[in-house]
């Protein structure tokens, strides 16, 4: 059954119906548009979700994409890609503080950090800073371009102009 027979037959709900556009906003096959939405229906979106509702449930969407790119994210150093995903920068935090220590020490330690493709690099001190120093800047472009995402979803005046809102153009 196509979503429309779905809905005449009572299938689904205008709030499910909602969660569809949403997950067309996403470029999800199994989403539908605003004006497919309407279509259907037979109503207007505005009148069937508040401005205030559409702005909290956009705003997790953009978190759910937002924590998707990060796990997903990595950097290029010393020809090779590193991860950026929590995990590895929880890791990275406590390996660089190790380093700085090193530093401050007069050593010389060598620290080893395995890449994305699971090859072990032997570092300095230094590099691993580098390295650390580049993996928060990473993640700081991810969140960048969710909080980007949701001042354009604040900034919005309708439910459509909310839900239009799913990348920086």
């Amino acid at each position: 059954m196509d979503v429309k027979s779905l809905y005449d037959a009572g299938k689904l709900s205008d709030s499910q119906m909602v969660r569809l556009v949403r997950l067309g906003t996403l470029g999800n096959k199994l989403g539908i548009s605003v004006e497919e939405f309407e279509e259907i229906t037979g109503k207007s979106i505005e009148t069937v979700i508040s401005l205030e509702e559409a702005k909290q449930l956009q705003h997790g969407t953009i978190n759910g994409k937002r924590e998707a790119n990060r796990a997903t994210a990595v950097v290029e150093y010393a020809g090779d890609t590193f991860e950026v995903n929590k995990t590895s920068q929880e890791n990275m935090n406590s390996i660089a503080t190790a380093a700085i220590l090193d530093i401050q020490n007069g050593g010389n330690t060598t620290f080893t950090y395995r890449s994305a493709t699971n090859v072990n690099h032997d570092f300095t001190a230094a590099q691993i800073i580098q390295l650390a120093l580049l993996m928060v800047s990473k993640v700081s472009e991810v969140y960048g371009e969710s909080w980007a995402l949701k001042a354009l979803v604040d900034a919005a005046d309708t439910v459509k102009e909310v839900l239009a809102v799913t990348e920086i153009e």
